[in-house]
């Protein structure tokens, strides 16, 4: 047993591999021939995590030559995908994996390697000893067999040669070469590695004898500092420094410029290192030059000085600043980046390439990483916030991203600034209004048009908001803004998300494939593909297709039901599929115990698909005891926006009114009843012309609108806390109180015709136009909006009227109980207002939602139908 087999510990030459440095086997043998035989090493883990085995990282006293076959696996995964199985993480990280992790299939990362050889690497690595092949003598015999037949599928540039090669290597000692691997496929070439950098001596310019050891010493101690993480990692220093001596000869002089280039790409470096010490009594400089390999193009220059006893932090910055160079993080950030600790840098930069490779969950863990390290790191809460958007359940890393980046905000530079109020809002810690938000994102392409993520979050704003501005081509503008940040990283997978969705809802066909083709080159795991697939196929009219992807899809992936629900509610696509995917979130939510939200979620759409009769009976199973509250508001909003049942309705309305009035554990709590209550009944009263209490019940509600106010430091009543937890799902808001009295004045004002009627009605279109339309608290601004736009529509004003309507919050959420009644006045204003393409959108979108309508519903649905078929007609013979 080798116990060390790794690429630094293989020599090539003429054709031939050499295993060197037998000193873990040899310690091993010493100790035990010392022990009598009886040392079994229980507990010791020996060897180099990227190539031990699970029985070997375990350290299991009975591991045999099999740990090198093991070995063996890795270096020729490393050697035909250029990254050993686990690359890029911590080296404890690495072990675990190595115990517990099947690595990624070798075709996944290489395609173009025969199957049958990375079915042979993937064999070598199994976890069990008993599944890997059994010597080097069964490896080389199936080597002899690559490319023999015509089943193998082998690669035409997998010569004889290479195979030879690969085959006199393994008949050493099951193993291959970094370097000879990196030829296998190409021919004889070097496949260079971007992520490599080659750093070759250091000159040293000092009459100082003792800096002398930093020649070479530098590439030890940069290869420490640079191993990949943070996205650069240095060359391994023996190897490198084989390769040098055998281009110079000898141990000492120094090799020319174009040398120095072919010493990297010998060993497979995508960029060249070139530095100098320069030293004096008082001071000590570092500088180093980057090169592009093999053209010799600078790629950056940094110098670092400080006090001759800084090394270790001169190192530690030079680091940081090649890392930062290579990054694309741009040299506006260097003054940011290079000021953190480099354990906080290579976390966030780790992330950073993670997020834009559309891998959230563990950008999230490198963020994370990064403000625990360093809590003023104000970029990397940046980071954490962005990734958290995409990932966090609970909000908890947003709000932890944002808080840490705006105390930390003094680090950052202007471009930064601006990035922080397009992610945070101008307002920050009180919300920023929708389109406030907008402008500040619209800001941020003006200072930074070369960054993508300032193009990502101008259209990701717009695809979730862009029905808010009354802006008719925002899915263009949208996927326009997607497609600049592509164009300047086409790494960056996250537009794509997005931006796929835009060019099938536009008919850009040519971005269609070219997104798609980009997504796949840049997202290996291939977790979004099956989803788009079924995307394009519903949305082009192939269901066949759909339905056969869409079954594969949900038995391999439940966790993607949600987001077919999201594009449903987005664009109607696949509404169809909804109905089952609850019955399988059905058994799954009563396993965790159906909590609220997920209940309230079902309600929602069943009420969007036109089935309300559902949605009442998911509201009586949603609520109990003292959040029966929330129940009969349900009943009653329904009832009067969502399609409901008018008689169960004013049922509920009924029995409000009675809880209203009746006992109340504190005036604290009766306060909060009567905000939450008082909104939902007096609109209904009001509604069918009934205005006997509205004078009172306008008065109760500011008074304890006033009541609620409190002095700062003031207890907060247990019981008032108890019913803000659970009245209508969300507590009732202090910043809804001006909807709340401006809806019940507007329809009173009109009822009566008073003479400050419009001015009334203006008002409350102005508290509903500066609103923050995010996920929550939908349901009372839809049923605000809807009001107001029925009430300006009454007023001779549709066109303001359509604009209310169209307030809806992020579309990309089930959560849009009232979008079907929404889109139907959508599609009516639209029409009445000349928009008859707009109309016709909005009519197929509520159409395809409610492709199987309840009974009480059905004439409502013909009525649309018909109404889309006449506009579809005048817009054919145009």
């Amino acid at each position: 047993m080798h116990r060390d087999i790794k690429p630094d510990n293989v020599l090539l030459a003429g054709g031939s591999a050499t295993v060197t440095d037998f000193g873990i086997a040899k310690a091993i043998s010493s100790a035990r021939a010392a022990e009598g035989e009886t040392l079994t090493l229980v507990g010791t883990s020996l060897g180099t995590p990227s190539y031990m085995a699970p029985e070997q990282v375990a350290a299991d006293p009975t591991s045999d030559h099999r740990v090198d076959v093991y070995a063996f696996g890795a270096m020729a995964y490393e050697a035909l995908t250029g990254r050993p199985p686990f690359h890029g993480r911590s080296q404890q990280q690495v072990l675990t994996a190595h115990l517990t992790e099947p690595p990624p299939p070798l075709g996944s990362r290489a395609p173009q390697v025969p199957p049958a050889l990375g079915a042979l690497v993937m064999r070598c690595l199994a976890k069990s000893p008993a599944d890997r092949p059994q010597s080097a003598k069964e490896i080389v015999r199936e080597l002899e067999g690559l490319g023999s037949t015509g089943t193998t599928g082998a690669h035409p540039s997998f010569s004889r040669r290479s195979r030879s090669a690969l085959i006199g290597a393994v008949a050493v000692v099951a193993t291959v070469g970094a370097i000879a691997g990196r030829r296998l496929l190409s021919g004889g070439a070097p496949q260079l590695d971007r992520g490599v950098m080659a750093v070759v001596p250091f000159r040293i310019a000092s009459a100082d004898p003792s800096l002398h050891y930093l020649r070479e010493g530098m590439l030890d101690l940069l290869a420490a500092k640079l191993t990949g993480e943070g996205g650069l990692r240095a060359t391994e220093p023996r190897t490198l420094l084989a390769a040098w001596r055998g281009a110079l000869g000898s141990d000492n002089g120094e090799v020319a410029r174009e040398g120095a280039l072919r010493v990297a790409r010998e060993v497979g470096a995508g960029s060249l290192l070139l530095g100098d010490v320069v030293g004096t009594p008082t001071q000590l400089v570092l500088n180093a030059s980057l090169l592009s390999v093999p053209s010799g193009d600078a790629l950056a220059r940094v110098s670092v000085e400080g006090a001759p006893d800084s090394l270790a932090w001169l190192v530690d910055r030079l680091a940081a600043r090649l890392l930062t160079e290579v990054s694309g993080e741009g040299a506006q950030r260097a003054a940011s980046l290079t000021s953190v600790p480099l354990e906080a840098l290579r976390a966030y930069l780790d992330g950073q390439a993670k997020l834009r490779r559309g891998q959230v969950a563990p950008a999230m863990e490198e963020f994370t990483r990064a403000v625990d390290i360093d809590s003023t790191f104000a970029l990397a809460g940046i980071g954490l916030q962005q990734a958290s958007s995409w990932g966090d359940n609970d909000g908890s890393g947003i709000q932890r991203g944002l808080r840490l980046a705006w105390r930390g905000r003094d680090r950052l530079g202007s471009r930064d600034l601006a990035l922080l109020e397009a992610v945070a809002g101008p307002n920050y810690p009180n919300p920023t209004p929708s389109r406030e938000l907008l402008r500040a994102r619209e800001r941020y392409t003006t200072v930074a048009r070369d960054r993508p993520d300032a193009w990502y979050l101008l259209g990701d704003h717009l695809f979730h908001y862009g029905h808010l501005y009354d802006i008719a081509d925002h899915p263009e503008r949208a996927l326009d803004a997607f497609k600049r940040a592509v164009d300047l990283d086409s790494t960056y997978v996250v537009p794509i998300f997005h931006g796929l969705d835009l060019a099938v809802l536009v008919g850009d066909s040519a971005t269609v494939r070219r997104f798609e083709r980009m997504g796949l080159e840049a997202d290996t795991a291939r977790a979004w593909e099956p989803m788009y697939r079924w995307y394009v196929a519903e949305r082009t009219g192939d269901t066949t297709r759909a339905r056969t992807i869409f079954d594969s899809l949900v038995a391999k992936n439940p966790q993607l039901v949600l987001p077919v629900v999201q594009h449903a509610v987005y664009d109607g696509t696949g509404a169809r599929y909804i109905r089952p995917l609850l019955e399988i979130l059905r058994p799954e939510g009563a396993a965790r115990g159906q909590t609220t939200g997920m209940l309230r979620s079902f309600h929602d759409i069943f009420l969007v698909l036109g089935r309300p009769r559902e949605a009442r009976a998911v509201v009586d199973s949603m609520f109990r005891d003292d959040a029966e509250i929330n129940a009969l508001i349900a009943r009653t909003r329904d009832g009067l926006i969502g399609g409901g049942d008018s008689a169960d309705a004013e049922e509920a309305v009924r029995i409000l009114e009675r809880v209203h009035r009746g006992p109340a554990v504190s005036e604290a709590v009766r306060r909060r009843r009567t905000r939450a209550i008082l909104p939902i009944t007096e609109p209904w009263r009001l509604a069918h012309g009934d205005t006997s209490t509205v004078r009172r019940s306008l008065a109760e509600l500011r008074a304890a609108i006033e009541g609620e106010a409190r002095p700062p430091g003031a207890q907060t009543d247990t019981g008032a806390a108890q019913v803000r937890a659970t009245i209508d799902g969300e507590g009732v808001r202090p910043w809804d109180a001006d909807m709340n009295i401006g809806v019940i004045e507007a329809m009173y004002a009109e009822i009566a015709g008073a003479p400050t009627a419009r001015a009334t009605l203006i008002r409350l279109d102005s508290v509903l136009a500066g609103l923050d339309y995010s996920m929550q608290h939908v349901h009372r601004r839809a049923m605000a909006n809807l009001v107001a736009a029925r009430l300006l529509e009454r007023a001779g004003d549709p066109r303001r009227a359509l604009a209310a309507v169209r307030r809806r919050g992020d579309m990309w959420t089930p959560t849009h109980p009232y979008l079907a009644t929404q889109l139907r006045e959508e599609g009516r204003l639209a029409a009445l207002v000349g928009e008859r393409e707009q109309a016709i959108t909005a009519y197929r979108h509520y159409l395809a939602l409610r492709f199987d309508p309840e009974p009480s519903l059905r004439a409502e649905v013909e009525e649309v139908r018909r109404e889309l078929a006449r506009l579809e007609g005048e817009s054919a013979g145009r």
